[in-house]
């Protein structure tokens, strides 16, 4: 398929091609993802970098292992930015995260 978001050949090899065990952290990373990024959008709105780079590690490591590398690596320039200064910029890249995530979740759910 062209222009895919993910790329499950690093998960595949985790797994061991063990369907079962990939199926499984798909649906843990589908069902676990969306709380994170909402958290994060509370994390901005309070203030709360710390918190903010915590939840940005957790979920670019999970984007990194579903071979998601673009929405991965916005999420460790989140990471690595979280401050006040850089709130608007923090506010752009995580809309553009969820607007990946629209596409990264469809595919996803087509390989389970």
């Amino acid at each position: 398929m062209e222009n895919q978001l993910t790329n499950l050949s690093y998960l595949k090899a985790t797994c061991g091609d063990s369907n079962d065990m990939m199926n499984s952290i798909i649906t843990t990373f589908l069902d676990t993802t969306p709380p994170i990024l909402a958290d994060m959008h509370l994390n901005i709105a309070s203030k709360n970098w710390e918190l903010l780079k915590r939840n940005a590690h957790k979920a670019k490591s999970s984007f990194m292992m579903m071979g998601a590398k673009s929405t991965g690596e916005k999420l460790e320039e989140i990471e690595l930015n979280s401050t006040e200064e850089e709130s608007p910029n923090l506010i752009r890249l995580l809309t553009n995260i969820e607007t990946e995530c629209t596409v990264v979740f469809e595919e996803l759910r087509k390989a389970i």
